[in-house]
């Protein structure tokens, strides 16, 4: 218990000693850039990263200036805290982050309650799983109450198939699905309570019915009375996919027609069938940024905009080797390099932010 104090403590330290810290983004005439979180709040969008706990002063630095949310990548999804069904929660990483994001006075967005990528593989089915996923969500939520939204269910979609993913030893998934809104808002009362979920953006035909059917499931859940929130559309942009801007764009439409915000929840760019040149695929990385977010951005129900990683020293495309993707290591997503450098993504995101109307 003695280390685990003394490396919290490192942390908290850490936390606080960042505030204190010079912005480290500057452009190439060193001159510092503005802070996307001031340019976003003047136009009523929050802005944040996914952030992987990453202790490096630097990043945490570069974190705390230019945006005012974070998600945690990995440590509240609920086979990672609760791995065993008779063994105590793993809640040191999430309470190292949420002390980061006091010390930096920032908000927090749980993710995610429920996901099939990372469950809570000890449950038997049944009322045996309803029962695991409530008790969990009581511990997690009143833990951090100061959580200012929680993805409640993620990924629930089939993708292709049928509407829902089937849940081993659930009969019922959307029953299921609706039941984890019903509790997260008497867990979380007042807090704004997502669906989330991709390949709601791309220009192929797998995206357009998958729109179709999160609309028609959104529909289910509001005639159920599920206290649904907000669509978190994840917006993993893909080089080799495309893009239905004026697709994505009614879909965001009927969204916020039925009463809903829209998040921006996941949003980085896939560079795979970019040039290799580095220059070249640092502008086409940045064009497919400017052209998203200058049709997304004209919604009025999107309400918030977060990426998936702020920089290419820490981000999951470099990280993992992931599906369709370039090699570990090779990609170049992010808005600012491997030296906190911001990139031309950087500048298309501040000028797409600028240009957008108030909400």
């Amino acid at each position: 218990m003695s280390g685990e104090r003394t490396r919290r403590s490192a942390l908290l330290g850490l936390g606080a000693s960042l505030l204190a810290a010079p912005a480290l983004a500057k452009s190439k005439r060193g001159e510092e850039i503005p802070s996307l979180r001031e340019v976003g709040r003047a136009k009523g969008l929050d802005i944040g990263t996914a952030f992987s706990g990453n202790p490096d002063q630097r990043y945490r630095a570069l974190v705390a200036r230019q945006v005012g949310l974070i998600t945690p990548e990995w440590c509240l999804k609920p086979g990672f805290l609760k791995p065993d069904r008779d063994g105590p929660y793993r809640f040191g990483e999430a309470d190292d982050t949420y002390a980061f994001a006091k010390a930096a006075k920032l908000k927090v967005h749980g993710h995610a309650l429920f996901w099939h990528g990372d469950p809570l593989k000890w449950v038997m089915g049944g009322e045996d799983t309803r029962r695991a996923y409530r008790e969990l969500m009581k511990a997690v939520m009143s833990r951090y109450p100061q959580t200012v939204s929680w993805d409640v269910a993620n990924e629930v979609l089939a993708d292709p198939g049928p509407r829902l993913r089937e849940q081993p030893g659930i009969p019922d998934p959307a029953a299921f699905v609706a039941s984890l809104f019903v509790e997260a808002a008497k867990l979380a009362p007042g807090r704004v309570l997502v669906l989330n979920d991709y390949n709601l953006d791309c220009g192929r035909d797998w995206c357009a019915d998958k729109r179709g059917r999160m609309l028609s499931f959104v529909d289910d859940l509001l005639k159920r009375g599920v206290p649904l929130k907000a669509v978190g559309l994840q917006s993993h942009l893909s080089s080799r996919y495309g893009l239905a801007l004026d697709e994505t764009r009614a879909f965001a439409r009927a969204i916020g027609e039925r009463g809903l915000e829209v998040h921006l929840s996941e949003l980085d760019v896939n560079d795979i069938v970019l040039p290799d040149d580095v220059a070249a695929r640092d502008a086409g990385v940045a064009a497919i940024y400017r052209k998203y977010l200058a049709a997304m951005l004209q919604e009025p129900a999107v309400k918030r905009v977060v990426f998936w990683g702020l920089a290419d020293s820490d981000h999951w495309l470099v990280r993992v080797q992931a599906d369709d993707a370039r090699p570990a290591g090779r990609g170049r997503p992010g808005l600012f390099d491997r030296d906190f450098a911001p990139k031309p993504a950087y500048f298309a995101v501040l000028d797409s932010l600028r240009a957008a109307p108030r909400r």
